[in-house]
């Protein structure tokens, strides 16, 4: 396969001139193996505080964009290798980052660039263990910036790009330097604005492997990390009626929040010595392969009783030597301390492979469920942006006492420990169980229950005032001609590259259909789009009634169909293989996506350089769906997709579930120019991913 002319071979003396002779790979110490040691934080190469420097951090670096500017450069080297890791009080060989299970957080603001240095030292992937990549031999990898919006800068040969582009493809020994801005002024449109441009919304992302058919094997291994977009406290607002006194509450109410990041990740071992026992060096081997009844009892209808000793770890019934670890930040079972009078932020992110997590934070005394505020889900502030000076509606933050978290998935929760109490009191953050399939007897994923962590919330006696309320830290939309909002009719028909499948028919009321199907053998999944219509352009109808343009079908065909005989996609559909689907960025707002799971367990649906947000009514009947005839599917464990904007607060996401034989029907605005590339839309479970449960797309101008 030719090589891209940004790729480049480095030797070892390149690449350490490059991070400082302090040398590159720094392991994060963990805690001792013994249960409830105070939860530790990953190092943070921050252009915010720029406590890179003031870590010391060989592998990190800030610096002006140029001369003057308000604007940084973070810069960070990733070396992907195959070495020891610490985690859970084990030391274990797997895929991962600068030798460490905790690569750093990097924390940016708009208008930042993000430069990753990514060099691939990993083993061949037959040494390693792994599935092999159906076209190299040996193991490659690349880098995704999950959730942001930026763009994938593919250049004329997608491979060459340097943003965030998933189609590189690095081989041992060689490196990529990656450039990713992030922009200061999106089209307000993409989060449903009505005009003007928003900076990119801040919050929580992750950056992680993407190289197909090995991504399950390499984030499972280590292969990811947090980032942050702005000040890690932005998203904590004062609610008050008057804005001056709004500022000062705010003010004070982050003067008394402590900020920790949730790292959750699992991992199979096979080793001799108990959990309980292990301490940083324990020895283990990693169990590559997964059980998903692994551990028992797991489905909804067994929850275990709140004495279970289920800390941070199960075991498997047939093979003692056979544990499922469950770590924060790479500890199992670390305490979490919220100080009297202080509330807890927690940025929560779910970097596991393909597990699900159902979060609750459990009483030990009784059982009860300590309630949290949601401050924002997959980066983004639930909510649609505000334009300057216009009357401000009900934005307090909404109130949850559970949170499930598909894989990918991310959110920031308040927990509050700032009312008056007594005494200490002790909780346990809690997953699960969660089943992923229809029934019993379908291959769906019976996710154990654990307790992650121990909670404890410090006795407050002496708490004066009243209690702040919450908001919403909706973002205000600046006034901007280029991005004001307009209601699309009809489009043109575009000249669309060779390989493309036209786009929606906005005059024939069209909607998208995605489906995930299962596969032509056991253990692999294909993917079928369609464009469907009703049976007439007035008026609604059943969705049984619509119909699909079968000349713009594609698939169902698994993602290596796309893929030529360098392993590379063919973007032109030459030589029998399927063409992909295009969207025209001036047809791109409001359109509306039918992602449709016909199989027996659930998926777990992913766009990039995109946000998206559940179809209300009104969607449906724009497009001629009626919607009493459209029964979404609920899942008590998950989601019920009708009912989640019921408290007033619409939720944005890049990962959405896609309950067992249901549908479930988003909005897509692909308004800026940062969308503009070629990208994938794919299952997050990326056991299916890397399966086939992935198809290219393309945003044209």
């Amino acid at each position: 396969m030719a090589r891209p002319v940004g790729i480049r071979f480095l030797t070892a003396y390149a690449f350490t001139a490059f991070v400082g002779t302090a040398g590159l790979i720094t392991a994060a110490k963990t805690a001792d193996g013994a249960e409830a040691g105070p939860l530790m934080q990953p190092q943070i190469c921050s252009a915010i505080t720029t406590r890179g420097s003031q870590l010391n951090l060989p592998f990190c670096r800030i610096a002006p964009s140029e001369p003057g500017s308000v604007h940084s450069d973070l810069t960070v080297a990733l070396t992907a290798t195959t070495s020891p890791v610490q985690v859970g009080g084990y030391r274990v060989e797997t895929e991962n980052y600068n030798g460490t299970y905790l690569p750093p957080i990097l924390e940016l603001n708009a208008g930042d660039t993000l430069r990753v240095r990514l060099l691939d030292a990993l083993e061949a992937a037959s040494q390693a263990g792994g599935m092999m990549h159906d076209m190299q031999m040996e193991q490659a990898t690349n880098l995704h910036t999950h959730g942001l919006i930026v763009s994938p800068n593919n250049a004329a040969d997608p491979t060459h790009g340097n943003g965030d582009n998933v189609f590189v493809s690095l081989r041992r020994g060689e490196w990529l330097d990656y450039s990713i801005k992030i922009p200061t002024a999106l089209p307000a449109s993409i989060l449903d604005g009505t005009a003007g441009t928003i900076p990119h919304p801040g919050g929580l992302y992750w950056y992680h492997s993407h190289i197909h058919g090995l991504s399950a094997m390499q984030v499972a291994g280590g292969m990811s990390g947090v980032m942050s977009i702005g000040p890690s406290d932005a998203n904590v607002v004062a609610r008050d009626a008057d804005p001056i006194r709004e500022g000062k509450l705010t003010s004070d109410l982050r003067a008394v929040t402590d900020t920790s990041y949730l790292m959750l990740r699992d991992i199979r071992l096979n080793t001799s010595v108990d959990p309980s026992d292990a301490s940083d060096d324990a020895p283990a081997q990693w169990v590559r392969t997964e059980d998903h009844n692994h551990c028992a009892p797991s489905r909804s209808d067994q929850p275990l009783p709140a004495t279970t000793d289920r800390k941070g770890f199960c075991r498997s019934p047939k093979d003692a030597n056979d544990i499922w670890l469950f770590t924060v930040n790479g500890q199992r079972y670390p305490t979490i301390n919220i100080g009297a009078g202080h509330n807890g932020l927690w940025r929560i992110a779910n970097l596991s492979a393909d597990v699900t997590y159902d979060l609750r934070i459990v009483s030990a005394a009784d059982g009860s469920l300590l309630p949290f505020d949601l401050l924002s889900v997959d980066g983004v502030v639930p909510g649609k942006p505000l334009l300057r000076n216009a009357p401000v509606s009900e934005n307090k933050a909404v109130q949850l006492s559970t949170l499930t978290l598909m894989p990918a998935a991310r959110a920031e929760i308040y927990v509050r420990n700032d009312a008056q109490s007594a005494g200490s009191r002790t909780y346990f953050l809690r997953t699960g169980p969660v089943s992923t399939g229809s029934d019993p007897q379908s291959d769906g994923d019976n996710w154990p229950e654990i307790q992650l962590a121990k909670v404890i919330l410090e006795a407050s006696p002496k708490i004066v005032g009243e209690r702040v309320a919450v908001d919403r830290n909706l973002p205000y939309a600046d006034p901007d001609n280029r991005h004001l909002f307009v209601t699309l009719e009809t489009a043109p028909a575009p000249a669309f590259p060779t390989g493309c499948v036209r786009d929606i028919d906005r005059s024939m009321r069209e909607h998208r259909r995605v489906m995930f199907a299962g596969g032509l053998t056991p253990g692999t999944w294909r993917v079928q789009t369609d464009l469907m219509h009703p049976p007439q352009p007035a008026g609604t109808y059943p969705l049984q009634q619509f119909a699909a343009d079968k000349t713009a079908r594609i698939g169902p065909v698994g993602f290596d169909a796309y893929l030529d005989s360098a392993g590379e996609v063919d973007w032109s559909g030459a030589d029998g293989r399927p063409k992909h689907a295009c969207v025209q960025l001036s047809n791109g707002h409001g359109q509306l996506w039918e992602l449709k799971n016909p199989t027996t367990e659930l998926h777990n649906f992913h766009i990039h350089q995109m946000k998206f947000r559940l179809a209300i009514n009104a969607d449906l009947t724009a497009n001629g769906i009626d919607p009493e005839t459209y029964v979404a599917p609920v899942n008590a464990q998950l989601v019920s997709i009708r009912n989640e904007d019921r408290q007033g607060a619409i939720t944005w996401h890049d990962t959405l579930p896609i309950p067992a034989n249901g549908s479930v029907f988003v909005v897509m605005n692909f308004d800026a120019q940062e969308q503009i590339g070629k990208f994938v839309y794919h299952c997050h479970i990326l056991k299916h991913e890397d399966a086939g449960l992935m198809a290219p797309f393309e945003v044209v101008p």
